[in-house]
């Protein structure tokens, strides 16, 4: 069975009924979880990715975490206006 499905960038995309269960099942796990998923994923893929795809995924899962924590009530906002005084000279 094969079904068209709409993928995150917007394309359509024929995908089979068991890539189709992964995917909904994958919606299930956190952001972070996700993002492991994925970096395992390309690293099983075989493919060479630029060495920053490392560093740009191990900040998207930091800022998931962070914006988790926001919204789970812990840790604090800080106004840019802070941050930008504390580095003035």
């Amino acid at each position: 069975m094969v079904l068209d499905s709409a993928d995150s960038f917007g394309y359509a995309a024929r995908v089979s009924a068991l890539l189709e269960k992964i995917r909904s099942e994958a919606r299930e796990l956190s952001v972070e979880e996700r993002h492991l998923l994925a970096m395992d994923l390309l690293d099983s893929a075989g493919e060479p990715y630029p060495p920053e795809a490392d560093v740009s995924a191990a900040w998207e899962i930091e800022i998931a975490r962070r914006a988790g924590e926001l919204l789970q009530g812990g840790g604090a906002a800080v106004p840019w206006s802070r941050i930008e005084a504390d580095f003035a000279p």
